[in-house]
């Protein structure tokens, strides 16, 4: 009998052990999916994500209600993709991605969110679509080739945008009052534009470089653009619609172009 319970045990143990393999096959190939809601409760509160990534075509979603909760994603390699979805408050997402064509996608709702987006080598893209109030985004985008698009809508929203290297494209929209967005390329042929509805917004552009391309478009009242260029053969175009509008230009360079509008 005792040899008999100890061959069923060794072979029980030998099935859990496949069976923990399998698993940890399954999740190294797999895309890593995030969902902090607890079916107990409608509201996740001070959660935490951290993710480490390295290889190629990595995926990580992340579903999150609530407030207070943090993630913190770290990929290595090309081809990788990181998906957030959030309706939540006072949240912290950080996302680190080195390699190429790598893609970053936000979508979330709430208010008084922090992102920090660092992006470095080749033909890597970030989208976000941001509704709330009071959120601070700061993008920085290393390398050739990059491309962002962000949409915010709310008030007291503030983003500050880095991208530098090479055929660098960034586009921003507010809509909503009392905005605030920084965008800052430099190096060749780079192309930016900002567009702000609403009013008591500011718009800040600054590009050093040359052979760069800059809008600003702004509609509405007590609105501010200001345009750094620093360089040479760059462009600048600036298009007010309101009242009370300001519009200030520093151009340092050769062959630089320049054009404003401003309707009352």
């Amino acid at each position: 009998m005792c040899a008999q319970t100890l061959i069923l045990r060794v072979c029980l143990l030998q099935q859990r052990q496949l069976f923990l393999a399998a698993m940890i096959f399954s999740l190294s190939w797999g895309p890593v999916i995030a969902d902090d809601l607890d079916p107990q409760s409608e509201l996740s509160v001070g959660n935490r994500i951290e993710l480490s990534q390295s290889g190629e075509d990595q995926i990580f979603q992340s579903i999150q209600q609530g407030y207070g909760n943090l993630i913190a994603a770290i990929q290595v390699d090309s081809a990788n993709g990181a998906v957030i979805t959030s309706v939540a408050d006072e949240s912290q997402i950080q996302i680190n991605q080195s390699g190429s064509t790598n893609q970053t996608n936000l979508q979330l709702e709430g208010s008084l969110h922090k992102l920090d987006i660092n992006q470095t080598g080749f033909g890597n893209l970030l989208e976000a679509d941001i509704s709330g109030n009071a959120m601070q985004l700061n993008v920085e985008q290393a390398g050739i080739d990059q491309s962002l698009a962000v949409n915010q809508s709310g008030i007291q929203h503030i983003a500050m945008i880095t991208q530098s290297g090479a055929g660098n494209e960034g586009t921003l929209i507010q809509a909503g009052d009392n905005n605030f967005a920084e965008l800052s390329q430099d190096g060749i042929e780079n192309l930016a534009a900002i567009l702000q509805n609403g009013s008591g917004n500011r718009a800040s552009l600054i590009q050093t470089g040359t052979g760069n391309h800059c809008d600003i478009t702004q509609n509405g009242n007590f609105n501010l653009a200001e345009v750094l260029h620093h360089g040479d053969h760059n462009f600048t175009s600036v298009e007010q619609q309101g009242s009370f509008l300001n519009t200030v230009v520093h151009i340092f360079g050769d062959n630089q172009s320049m054009r404003i509008r401003q309707i009352q």
